[in-house]
């Protein structure tokens, strides 16, 4: 039993972490006004998710990870679909602040 509760108490704890993590992904970007598509908490398929703004939150099923999508990363095409200029995707903006608000192979 003590196992089962340590492993709930890590899946929690890293949880905890990774959201802190790719929440300071987002407060950058969106400092540096780049357009975020999605801030996830999980992988997975979507259990809830909701609009509020320009970016949409979600939960989805494994509580493992998370991430930020942002204009200009791996999504070919996104940004003429949706009309995003140049100047609010991660390569439009300067370098110095791509440090802060991306990072090459996320984690």
């Amino acid at each position: 039993m003590s196992v089962i509760v340590s492993l709930i108490y890590f899946i929690l704890i890293l949880s905890v972490i990774v959201i802190v993590h790719e929440f300071g992904h987002l407060i950058a970007a969106k400092k540096f006004g780049v357009y975020c598509k999605e801030f996830s908490i999980g992988m997975g398929p979507v259990i809830w998710k909701r609009q509020k703004g320009e970016t949409q939150w979600s939960i989805r099923a494994l509580p493992i990870g998370g991430f930020v999508a942002m204009a200009g990363e791996d999504e070919e095409g996104e940004e003429e679909k949706l009309e995003i200029p140049f100047e609010r995707t991660i390569p439009g903006i300067k370098k110095w602040n791509k440090l802060l608000s991306w990072q090459q192979g996320q984690s």
